[in-house]
């Protein structure tokens, strides 16, 4: 399973409205290259910045369905990467932001560096049109350039023939532990890297699930912070009967504290979880230090979206159904040896880590990429997007527009427009009306011209947001 849609109603999902301009009639592309029209201005003078690092490999680790707040660097004050923390030469972005909400477009464009509206990867599996992933793409490209390149998974979707997201790596492998899926995935990658030869430069991609529904962590991590007498489902349960349980538990609660608690301990498992992938890739990181290959290696990790537990005005358990900033918000690392640990205050999409990893490499872009190199400079705003085709017609359900400070979403269905203050509201439980926002009026400006974008690329849709 990769979408979880709603479980109960029990929150409307929105509870303040606020008005939103109007959409332009011309502005930037849909990679939101800045204009005088959105008011933006160039990007912030931050970029990444990795020293005299120059890798000759490349290890991604997109953590499914991984927040950015479960994690220290941004905000959790649960030691969610101990072992990961202790080793210095990591580089964070303040707000990654993913193009979208659940796993196939998400990664779709951390792949191509381009987003839904040019890879046309929108769809959850038979409810639409979907599109094969066949855009220009970076693991085909570093093959191009010598690279060996693996795709390590525990997630069918990017293995499937509905969207052929694995296309281009020169090895793809499944894994099926659960729990410890990065710890599977690791045992297969150390022995993919076993086969090449010792100067062999190679791209390796990993997708463990540790962090996805059910909600089961290891059992040396289970009841780190979760206490069992609290918990409202089996954890040895599949997904669909967790998620029954935890909105039977809700729906009982009798008051605001007991299903404050109630999510408490689902957070508190799902914090649990991320300490096995913690725990994997400092073991990856062993084995290519041990083989001689760890100070020329980069290492990326990241997520293709998060996961909500009915925060704020929500209604909903999972991912998928909005583009609230718990799921499209998601943590960026870059670690390599001698880098100075730094937090930046950083912008950027998932459409740009491939172009900061190419041009770290050393080599030229992939000329139809969107995304930029964060080694460059940032961005100011990333933009997000959440399409449907029930019945076979196309929508667009939702488009999101996020700063350092602020995020505009427009419900394009008629939904309306919700605006929130991310730095004095970081969870986005109270919606604002726009202009009360920090940045918010140049973000409703800077999402109008990214609609425009968009229903120019495609010009079926259309996306009314008002009140």
């Amino acid at each position: 399973m990769i979408v979880m849609r709603s479980i109960r109603t029990l929150l409307p999902v929105f509870l303040a409205l606020s008005a939103g301009g109007c959409l332009a009639n011309d502005g930037p592309g849909v990679d939101g290259t800045p204009s005088d029209e959105t008011g933006r201005g160039e990007p912030a003078d931050v970029k990444v910045d990795l020293g005299d690092f120059r890798p000759r490999n490349v290890v991604i680790v997109q953590v499914d369905t991984l927040r950015a707040d479960a994690l220290p660097r941004w905000g959790s004050l649960r030691g969610t990467l101990p072992r990961l923390d202790a080793r210095s030469g990591w580089i964070g972005v303040d707000r990654a932001v993913s193009t979208g909400s659940w796993t196939a477009p998400a990664t779709a464009s951390l792949l191509s560096g381009s987003d839904q509206p040019t890879h046309g990867v929108r769809f959850f599996d038979d409810t639409g049109p979907n599109q094969l992933f066949t855009v220009p793409s970076f693991a085909p490209y570093l093959a191009e350039q010598g690279f060996a390149t693996a795709l390590v998974t525990g997630n069918q979707v990017l293995l499937t023939r509905d969207y052929e997201l694995g296309h281009g790596f020169g090895v793809s492998l499944p894994v099926v532990d659960e729990p410890g899926n990065a710890a599977g995935a690791v045992g297969l990658a150390v022995d993919w890297l076993d086969t090449l030869s010792s100067d062999e430069p190679f791209l390796l991609f990993l997708q463990p699930m540790d962090a996805h529904s059910p909600y089961r962590p290891e059992q040396e991590d289970l009841w780190t912070w979760a206490d069992p007498a609290d918990m409202p489902f089996n954890v040895d349960d599949p997904s669909f009967a967790q998620e029954n349980q935890i909105g039977d538990a809700l729906e009982d609660a009798e008051t605001e504290e007991d299903r404050a608690r109630i999510l408490e301990s689902v957070r508190a498992i799902y914090d649990e979880q991320i300490l096995g992938v913690d725990r994997a890739i400092d073991t990856l990181m062993a084995a290519l230090e041990a083989r001689g290959r760890l100070d020329e290696t980069l290492i990326v990790v990241t997520a293709d979206h998060g996961e909500s537990f009915f925060d704020g005005p929500t209604a909903s358990l999972g991912h998928g159904q909005s583009l609230r900033n718990e799921l499209v918000h998601v943590p960026l690392l870059f670690w390599g040896p001698g880098v100075t640990d730094a937090h930046l205050p950083c912008v950027a999409s998932n459409m740009d880590v491939f172009p900061t990893i190419v041009d770290a490499l050393g080599l030229p872009p992939l000329p139809s990429a969107e995304g930029r190199s964060l080694l460059e400079g940032c961005r100011e705003q990333a933009f997000s997007g959440l399409y449907s085709a029930a019945g076979g017609v196309e929508t667009l359900e939702y488009v999101g527009v996020e700063s350092l400070q602020g995020q505009v979403i427009y419900g394009c269905r008629g939904g309306g427009v919700l605006a929130f203050d991310l730095v004095a509201d970081p969870l986005a439980s109270n919606t604002l009306p726009v202009a009360e926002v920090p940045d918010g009026v140049a973000l409703a400006a800077a999402l109008d011209a990214y609609v425009a974008g968009v229903v120019t690329t495609l010009p079926w849709l259309t996306c009314a947001a008002t009140p």
